[in-house]
């Protein structure tokens, strides 16, 4: 029975259009990831972003999708994800067989850049799909359809959190057949003077209040570090409950309060933790 696959020039060029990047983008390099981004994307190469919550990694990749002006599809990483449901699958209706193409086959017909957002989240065959798009041959079999796509101004970018508080021990970090084909960069928490640009620019908040947030995620670092609370607090905190207690604040919300609410509440269920950081915040936050 022949299969009639759900796509032709028209949907590609509505799905583009509908995935591209239209809002300024606002991000603050950490070192020259922008620059490497941009020459891998030119030379065809993997770009792999390793990091905690909230250190930028999707903030950069809308950011480079809008500067290099190409579509955006982001897969998102999450248990049961497999890769059947990236390349599309068949229905029947009325005695025909269709293929409805997923993400991954979308994305290289389209020439976007392809975000597999927390990669160690999907299902362990997904790493073995990626493995063709990955290599020197950029090109995907999709044995149900019969057809080869080339990659050609498509790019696989990967994203992931592999940190002891994030991942199991065997999910730590992908396989070196897999990572070893992209160019790694790690991004980390930005503090000082540009973390301070940051959330005041994300969030609207005051530059002082976005001052004593940074201060707050400085002393709530020294806080991770400790061994007492290595178990409780896996990570420190990250631009996205930052940006959210200034979004509080700008809205009217008082400031202790709203670091609790958006910090102190969020970075651990335990209560010695939760107190600890309450501490800071009666001591950093006026």
């Amino acid at each position: 029975m022949a299969i009639r696959i759900e796509w032709d020039e028209d949907r590609a060029r509505r799905v583009a259009e509908a995935h591209m990047v239209r809002e300024e983008q606002f991000y603050m390099p950490q070192e020259d990831e922008v620059d490497v981004f941009q020459r891998a994307y030119k030379r065809g190469q993997v770009v792999e972003l390793f990091g905690p919550t909230g250190s930028g990694k999707n903030t950069l990749v809308k950011y480079m999708a809008g500067k290099l002006q190409r579509p955006l599809i982001t897969i998102p990483g999450e248990r049961g994800v497999d890769a059947g449901e990236l390349v599309g699958s068949i229905y029947t209706q009325l005695n025909e067989s269709f293929f409805m193409p997923g993400p991954l086959y979308t994305g290289i017909q389209i020439e976007a850049i392809i975000h597999l957002e927390e990669i160690l989240e999907m299902e362990p065959d997904v790493l073995t799909l990626l493995h063709q798009v990955t290599d020197e041959r950029r090109e995907l079999d999709i044995k149900i359809t019969g057809e080869t796509l080339k990659l050609k101004k498509a790019m696989i970018v990967y994203s992931m959190n592999p940190g002891a508080g994030y991942q199991k021990p065997d999910k730590r970090f992908p396989k070196p057949s897999l990572v070893q084909r992209g160019i790694g960069m790690h991004l980390g928490y930005i503090r000082g003077p540009n973390a301070i640009k940051i959330i005041q620019k994300k969030s609207g908040c005051t530059q002082e209040q976005a001052k004593q947030l940074n201060d707050l995620a400085i002393a709530i670092d020294e806080i991770h570090s400790k061994e007492e609370h290595s178990g409780a607090l896996p990570e420190s905190i990250g631009f996205h409950a930052l940006v959210n207690a200034g979004i509080q604040m700008r809205e009217g919300t008082s400031t202790k309060y709203a670091c609790k609410l958006s910090i102190a509440n969020t970075l651990s269920y335990d209560k010695s933790v939760r107190e600890a950081v309450m501490k800071i915040i009666q001591d950093k936050i006026a």
